[in-house]
This record gives structure tokens, sequence and C-alpha cells, in this order.
């Protein structure tokens, strides 16, 4: 199912285990395929091609954590304190990432800032009610 790389058409993300397997999803039919991921393909975009006929592009994450895509309002405090509006767009259990409300925020990489969002039940089972999140993070 996996092949070599030309960068175009459909691109699906995929995580890969700590025992180097992924599972594929084909976004036309919906089959999944399991697949054991050489390390020489981890974080590289490959063409695969499903059963159905239909081929796309698959990049292997081998991230140490899972990253999940989010869009969680919240806000941080930059450098002179000062706060500021902010998106959270991705979590895992070492980060996050998120798009500051200013055009040119005051954060340089090594620092470290106070950011506060909204975390729910849809992002983490088991979480009855609507929770605020106090964090510190050290930019990268």
């Amino acid at each position: 199912m996996i092949g070599s790389a030309q960068p175009q058409g459909i691109e699906i993300r995929v995580f890969v285990s700590h025992s180097g397997r992924a599972t594929l999803k084909c976004p036309f039919c919906r089959k999944r395929h399991c697949a054991e991921v050489p390390r020489d393909l981890h974080n590289k975009s490959v063409r695969a091609k499903c059963q159905c006929g239909n081929s796309f592009l698959v990049l292997f994450d081998s991230r140490r954590y899972y990253r999940k895509e989010v869009r969680l309002p919240g806000e941080y405090l930059d450098i002179f304190g000062d706060k500021d509006l902010m998106t959270v767009t991705t979590l895992s259990v070492s980060g996050a990432g998120f798009e500051a409300g200013r055009r040119k925020p005051f954060l340089s990489a090594g620092e470290t800032i106070e950011v506060k969002f909204m975390i729910n039940t849809i992002i983490i089972p088991g979480l009855n009610r609507k929770q605020w999140s106090d964090a510190y993070m050290t930019i990268g």
C-alpha cells in the first residue's frame, strides 16, 4: 500500500505508535489499513494506494505523543505581563500550539509564558463540565 512520494493531491496525517505501527484510513472509501512503518519513512510524505484504487499522500507523524487539532479560545500573558487573546490550535501531553491575538506578539523562543484556556468533555472524556486550564508553556 505504501510507495514513493510525489507531494500533490490529498494528504492525511497518521500517528505512528511507539512500536512503529500506524493505522491509515482511506479518505475515499474509509477502509482502514494497519502497517508497520519503516523508520526512514517517519515524518515524511509517501504515496499510498488503497484497494479501492485511489491513491493519496500520507505523512507519518512519529512525535512522542499524539497531537490533537483543536480550536479553543484562551488567553496568555506576554513577557511584559500584558494579557492577550489566543486560540489553542493543537494539544498533546507535552505541549500546545496556539495562534496569538496580536499580529506580532512579544514572545521569543525559550521564554516561559502563562496560558489559560477552556477544556471541555469533547477533548477529555470523563470531564463532566467545562473547566479552565492554567498552565505555563515554554516557547519553542
